[in-house]
């Protein structure tokens, strides 16, 4: 079952408008929002990759195959981009949940389809 949001498709759309048109700045938003400014930062990020869909709620939490988070620690080992950039590269919503592999990785847990 997947997450609901705090705060709706349209307040996140407005907040990220309202920076990018220079309305506010980040700590601004964030203030008004009672969030954090990482998780706004994360809204900005999630949008730059996935346009408008990242903030349509889903039924479930995402999950992801072995092959492609295989992919995704090699690049990231590999030195191909920042956790941000990869993330943003294959469309996962955090760099915490690629953090999480690369520690599973590095600590020679099994990398699975699904957790």
């Amino acid at each position: 079952m997947g997450r609901k949001a705090k705060f709706s498709k349209e307040i996140k759309l407005k907040a990220i408008m309202d920076y990018q048109e220079g309305k506010e700045s980040i700590d601004q938003i964030a203030a008004r929002l009672r969030c954090d400014k990482k998780s706004f930062k994360v809204w900005i990020n999630n949008i730059q990759s996935m346009g408008e869909s990242a903030f349509d709620e889903i039924p479930r939490n995402q999950s992801y195959s072995r092959k492609l988070k295989l992919a995704v620690i090699n690049n990231y080992l590999n030195g191909n981009g920042s956790l941000l950039d990869i993330s943003k590269k294959y469309k996962i919503y955090s760099k915490t949940t690629l953090r999480g592999w690369i520690k599973k990785y590095n600590g020679h847990i099994e990398i699975k389809d699904y957790e």
